[in-house]
């Protein structure tokens, strides 16, 4: 998969355009591939500065963006609610690990 990735705290100039292996869901997940992704700019820079990170439980590496929008590809052994190929959308805490949404 591709994802914009921050691996240091700083300017939007760190974050950088990445090929990343998909991860697999855990048993109470669901994988869903992003169709559309919403970024609000100045949430984004505090996360980006560190300044915040223990208030805001951001840690690196860094996957930016709020609501998203797309597919369900695969479902942990726990989840009833979804199945492949729902169109779903949520919206990220930034409290999870990067490029998890809980």
């Amino acid at each position: 998969m591709r994802a914009v990735v921050g691996h240091e705290y700083g300017a939007p100039d760190v974050l950088k355009l990445e090929q990343l292996q998909r991860p697999e869901p855990n048993d109470d997940e669901a994988l869903v591939r992003v169709i559309a992704s919403k970024r609000k700019i100045q949430p984004i820079r505090s996360r980006l500065s560190g300044k915040y990170a223990k208030e805001f439980g951001t840690h690196l590496p860094l996957i930016p963006g709020y609501d998203i929008a797309g597919v369900v590809e695969k479902t942990g052994a726990n989840v009833t609610k979804l199945k492949v190929g729902d169109a779903v959308y949520g919206y990220s805490n930034f409290s999870a690990a990067a490029g998890r949404i809980t």
